[in-house]
This record gives C-alpha cells, structure tokens and sequence, in this order.
C-alpha cells in the first residue's frame, strides 16, 4: 500500500484523511435531518477550513492537487443540492 501513495505522491495518512473530511461532510449533508441544519453547515464550513489549510500550509503538489479538488468537489455539491432544495418548482417535468 505504502508503494501505491508514493508513486502518487500522497502520503497514505494525507490521502485518507482528506478522504474521511470529504465522506463524514457528505454524510452529514445528506443523512441529518432539516432540524440539524446548523451541524450541516457547519461540517461543510470545517471541511473547507481543513481543504484550505491543507492547501496553503503542506507541500506537495499532488496533495494540494487533491485537497483543492475535494474543495471544489465539495462546494459543488453542497451548492447545488442546497440551490435545487429552494428552488424544486423550476426542475419538476410537467
């Protein structure tokens, strides 16, 4: 395994803890319930807080790489899925 992340050019512990960030803040999006909206938000905002850290403070090209591209994964979604949650009359087929 070990062979696997340094021919990438990410450390195993790097690549598995921004992967962690990225799954527990989709589960979050997408699993609790509306009266938890605040627990929502606030894993997105940590998990952007911990893409951008990782991208401003390691070294690295492939991990800044990576990080930047769960942020943008991450914005993705969360604006879309939050943008279609206000706005479901203008996506339904009639």
């Amino acid at each position: 395994m070990d062979s696997f992340f340094s021919g990438i050019g990410i450390s195993a512990v790097d690549f598995i803890d921004i992967a962690s960030v990225f799954s527990i803040t989709m589960v979050a999006f997408f699993g609790l319930k509306e009266k938890h909206r605040w627990l929502k938000y606030f894993l997105t905002a940590t998990s952007i807080l911990i893409y951008l850290t990782t991208m401003i403070f390691r070294t690295g090209v492939n991990l800044r790489l990576y990080a930047a591209l769960m942020l943008i994964s991450t914005v993705v979604v969360v604006g879309l899925v939050s943008w279609r949650k206000k706005h479901p009359a203008e996506h339904q087929n009639v």
